[in-house]
């Protein structure tokens, strides 16, 4: 998605933000009645563009920002889909910002979620964050998760030796 839709999304995300309560406001004075649903749809709105928000940050590499945003959104209540990805972004990001103990909780939590638990990318970031907290055993085994995970892909394999599984050779050949 280009930056320019990603912004449009956000901006009219916003606009309904505003217009709807708005528009409630007017249509209650006016005729007396209100927009069904108005007030949730609006408490969804500001999940989705702190979710969204967050998402965006990561992919632009402002692991900070996409922290606190994905916190935010966190703290504000999603469903356990969306919570699955919040996890996720704040995985990546800790670990990116030299956090490797906090990454591995996101993490963990996001692989508890099934949507996220089917992508190869995050149990091999798993083991990579074992790894870097000194746990080979249990990097090993989180490397061959995400073989599995990836139906054994080669490129996968590649990547996870590339990163410095050094007995995930041994492991699989076992």
């Amino acid at each position: 998605m280009t930056v320019a839709a990603e912004n449009l999304i956000i901006a009219l995300a916003l606009a309904a933000m505003v217009v709807i309560p708005l528009a409630e406001s007017a249509l209650r004075a006016a005729f007396n009645v209100g927009i069904p649903g108005a007030s949730s749809i609006v408490q969804h709105l500001t999940l989705f563009i702190a979710m969204f928000g967050g998402a965006v940050a990561a992919q632009d590499g402002d692991c900070e920002r996409a922290v606190r945003e994905s916190l935010a959104a966190l703290a504000a209540g999603l469903d356990p889909a969306r919570a699955g990805e919040a996890h996720a972004v704040l995985g990546e990001c800790l670990g990116r910002l030299g956090r490797p103990g906090d990454a591995l909780a996101h993490i963990d939590q996001a692989l508890a979620i099934g949507t996220i638990a089917e992508l190869p990318d995050y149990h091999a970031l798993r083991a990579f964050l074992l790894q870097a907290l000194g746990k080979p055993d249990e990097a090993d085994r989180a490397a061959v998760d995400a073989l599995v995970a990836a139906g054994w892909d080669p490129v996968v394999a590649a990547a996870l030796r590339e990163r410095g599984l050094p007995r995930l050779v041994e492991v699989v050949s076992q």
